[in-house]
C-alpha cells in the first residue's frame, strides 16, 4: 500500500480527498489515505507542509464542491424519488439538527467515512447558511488534514520501523471506526425488514 501511495504522490492523494468528500464517491480510505502519507514523510517520500497543505486546500476545494451539487438537488424531487425513502419530516429534522449543532456536526463529520461523504451535499440541499458552511467547512478540513497527517509523522519519527506495523495499525483503526457505522446500518435494515413484516401482516 506505501509504495502505491509513494507512486500516485501528491496528486494521487489530491484527487482521492477530492473525489471522496466533493462527489460521494466511496468508500475511499481518506482517514488511511492522510495517516499512511504522514507516515511516509519521515522515509523523506513526501514534504510535510506541502502534504499537509494540499489536502487542506483539497478538503475546502472538495467541501463547496459537494456543498454545490447538494443546491442543485430540487428538494421535491429528493423527497418523491422512487429509490430513497426520504420525507419531508426528515429533511425537516436534519435542518434543526445543524441549526443546533451544525458547527460540531460538520467539523466532526470528517472523522467518519462514508458521513464525510455526503454531509456537504446534504447541506446544500437543506440550503444550510453559506457563511456559516465556509467558516465550519475551513476548520473542519484543518482539523482532519493536520492531525491526522502529524499522527502518522510522529509515528514515523518515533517508532523509525513503524512502516513496518503500519498497515495493521491502520486496520485496526479503520475496523474501530467502522462497526458503529455497520451497527446502526444493521439497526437501520433491521427495523425497515419489521416494518413490512408488520405492514404485510396488516395487510
Amino acid at each position: 500500500m506505501f509504495e502505491l501511495i509513494a507512486e500516485f504522490g501528491y496528486l494521487g492523494i489530491f484527487t482521492t480527498i477530492l473525489l471522496e468528500i466533493g462527489f460521494m464517491i466511496f468508500p475511499l480510505p481518506g482517514d488511511t489515505l492522510l495517516f499512511s502519507s504522514g507516515i511516509l514523510v519521515d522515509a523523506d517520500k513526501f514534504n510535510y507542509f506541502t502534504l499537509t497543505l494540499g489536502c487542506f486546500i483539497s478538503s475546502v476545494i472538495a467541501g463547496h464542491i459537494g456543498y454545490f451539487i447538494g443546491t442543485k438537488i430540487d428538494r421535491e424531487t429528493l423527497i418523491n424519488n422512487k429509490y430513497y425513502k426520504i420525507k419531508d419530516n426528515h429533511l425537516h429534522k436534519t435542518e434543526k439538527f445543524f441549526e443546533k449543532y451544525g458547527v460540531w456536526a460538520i467539523m466532526f463529520s470528517r472523522y467518519v467515512p462514508v458521513v464525510r461523504s455526503f454531509i456537504s451535499q446534504l447541506l446544500g440541499i437543506i440550503k444550510y447558511d453559506k457563511k456559516k458552511f465556509l467558516i465550519y467547512n475551513t476548520i473542519a478540513s484543518f482539523m482532519w488534514v493536520f492531525t491526522i497527517i502529524t499522527a502518522g509523522a510522529l509515528l514515523g519519527s518515533v517508532f523509525p520501523n513503524a512502516i513496518v506495523y503500519a498497515e495493521y495499525v491502520i486496520l485496526i483503526l479503520f475496523i474501530l471506526v467502522t462497526l458503529p457505522i455497520l451497527k446502526e446500518i444493521t439497526v437501520q435494515v433491521k427495523h425497515q425488514v419489521h416494518q413490512r413484516r408488520n405492514r404485510n401482516k396488516s395487510n
